[in-house]
């Protein structure tokens, strides 16, 4: 559902309209001076007349990729709150830690690959390690947290949805 307003604070002259949705699209300023000039009658304006009503289109929204832009998965987050009182988000994912080397094994006397090799800098004696790689960074203000929130929730009800819907035949099976 979109809504429509014009800024309460915005100039009678002013020419932008304020878009948001319902899920969580960011607040856009649009410009629409083309449409806010036309009248929607075409009868000349008088001095004495009240200003001729706006005719206002539909809003397209083009998405394009930008010449940075990278997909990522993500296994985690760690985030915290800034000074700014935004949120800063660092996403990452998760692997065993690789080896940085490895020796393979071979007979002495004619060169052969034994089948056994030796990894360097895998193992650490007090602990199982796990490397996060951080990917990306985030931060975005309290308002635009919470219609990524709501974005979540949806997919979330959605996807939980679709894998309720693909156990349900093999729970009927048994």
């Amino acid at each position: 559902m979109w809504h429509w307003q014009l800024p309460r604070h915005a100039p009678s002259i002013s020419k932008k309209l304020v878009l948001t949705e319902t899920y969580g699209n960011a607040n856009l300023a649009v410009e629409q001076s083309k449409n806010m000039n036309e009248p929607e009658n075409n009868s000349p304006a008088s001095s004495a007349s009240p200003q001729p009503a706006f005719k206002f289109q539909p809003v397209k929204f083009v998405h394009e990729k930008g010449s940075q832009f990278r997909t990522y998965h993500a296994a985690g987050v760690w985030g915290v709150a800034n000074a700014e009182s935004e949120i800063h988000l660092n996403f990452y994912t998760e692997y065993p830690r690789l080896a940085t080397g490895v020796i393979n094994e071979v007979n002495p006397a004619d060169g052969t690959y034994t089948g056994e090799f030796q990894m360097e800098g895998v193992t650490d004696p007090n602990y199982y390690v796990v490397v996060r790689d951080f990917q990306c960074g985030i931060v975005m203000s309290i308002e635009s947290a919470i219609r990524v929130r709501a974005v979540l929730d949806g997919f979330i009800k959605t996807a939980q949805k679709m894998l309720a819907d693909r156990k349900a035949p093999a729970e009927q099976k048994k």
